[in-house]
């Protein structure tokens, strides 16, 4: 079939944190690179919520990797800012201030260095303006198992938002992954 080069047969697509409403901490798939030199997550979240008229709360969606043992029990451990590619201006994690209607507290403790790439908190004031987008974070470490972590602050009530995940693997060592049909091939 000689060297295709797209966005379908090179690529792995995987369902990392099924979409539906998420009010409480919960992780993701365990995603498993072997065979793949990259790793793109790509978070879709809209309709942010405060449940209970709160004045401020917020979640947190980090990116985890894990080692495994003797047993191949993996062990989850936070990834370092240097693990992980972001646009920072889009996550909410710039400024102790709005971004993007997005808020970062740095209070809460949490940030790239704890894993945090993606960061949702907002007062009852903003939450008309939470747009539905699409974040991506790319991990650059060399572990092999990765998964989407989302977790709540203890600050305010609880917050409610709808949000899905897929993580997309590429440039795999055998390609293509996919295979294509087309119905003008005999």
């Amino acid at each position: 079939m000689g060297g295709v080069r797209d966005g379908f047969s090179n690529f792995l697509f995987y369902c990392a944190l099924p979409p539906g409403a998420k009010a409480a901490a919960e992780a993701g798939r365990t995603v498993d690179r072997r065979g793949f030199e990259t790793v793109t997550f790509v978070v879709t979240v809209e309709n942010f919520s405060l449940s209970n008229g709160s004045v401020y709360s917020a979640m947190f969606v980090r990116l985890q990797h894990a080692t495994s043992n003797a047993a191949g029990v993996l062990a989850w451990s936070n990834c370092q800012a240097s693990h992980m590619l972001f646009d920072a201006t889009m996550s909410g994690l710039v400024t102790a201030g709005q971004s993007h209607g997005l808020w970062a507290v740095g209070s809460c403790g949490s940030g790239p260095a704890e894993g945090v790439w993606l960061h949702f908190g907002l007062s009852q004031s903003l939450i008309g303006s939470m747009e539905s987008r699409a974040y991506a974070v790319g991990y650059v470490g060399e572990r092999r198992w990765l998964r989407v972590y989302l977790s709540q602050s203890t600050a305010g009530d609880q917050s409610d938002v709808e949000l899905g995940a897929i993580a997309i693997l590429g440039l795999p060592g055998q390609w293509p992954v996919n295979t294509i049909a087309r119905t003008n091939e005999a």
